[in-house]
């Protein structure tokens, strides 16, 4: 009887849910005909320092909290001047003061960051300057934003500093080869 209690305890808390401190988001946009989506965890500042500090600049950051981000993109897309294929990406960065690295991994199944960083992996790399804005965001933001048939602009937001880059679709191909 002791040990039916116990598988009854056991399977009860088991099943408890309780808030994550950086719970999951998700985007998914569509930009001309190619989807995008965006899954990650987001972490908030309570208070602390978040550059230079809980992110500490010149290391590299899992770009949100818990599990690496990940980005999709339905078709090929451009990303300053650099193709990139279609696909699923850990999205990974290294902030700085004045230049943030935007890295796209080939690999999204990591806990954080790598524990063993493979350069082969990277797909793609740039530099992006980092804007100090006005607005306070609390909470880790990744954005959408100026979206038009031929491209959209990513916007990392987070305390008072706002990272974006631009991502390129090809809608004229993708409806070319529809007609």
């Amino acid at each position: 009887l002791s040990v039916f209690f116990l598988f009854i305890v056991v399977g009860v808390t088991a099943q408890i849910k309780v808030p994550q401190a950086s719970p999951r988001g998700i985007v998914k946009q569509e930009v001309g005909l190619t989807q995008i989506e965006i899954e990650y965890s987001r972490p908030s500042a309570r208070g602390r320092e978040v550059f230079g500090e809980l992110v500490s600049f010149g290391r590299l950051w899992r770009t949100g909290a818990n599990a690496n981000t990940i980005v999709s993109f339905s078709e090929d897309v451009v990303i300053d001047g650099k193709k990139l294929p279609k696909g699923h990406y850990g999205l990974y960065t290294i902030p700085n003061h004045n230049k943030w690295e935007v890295i796209f991994y080939n690999e999204t199944n990591n806990w954080g960051v790598p524990a063993a960083w493979d350069e082969t992996k990277i797909l793609l790399k740039t530099e992006v300057n980092p804007e100090l804005v006005d607005r306070f965001t609390e909470t880790f933001t990744i954005n959408v934003n100026a979206i038009t048939n031929d491209a959209a602009i990513i916007e990392l937001l987070w305390e008072k500093t706002s990272v974006s880059f631009k991502v390129e679709v090809p809608t004229d191909n993708a409806v070319m080869s529809n007609i």
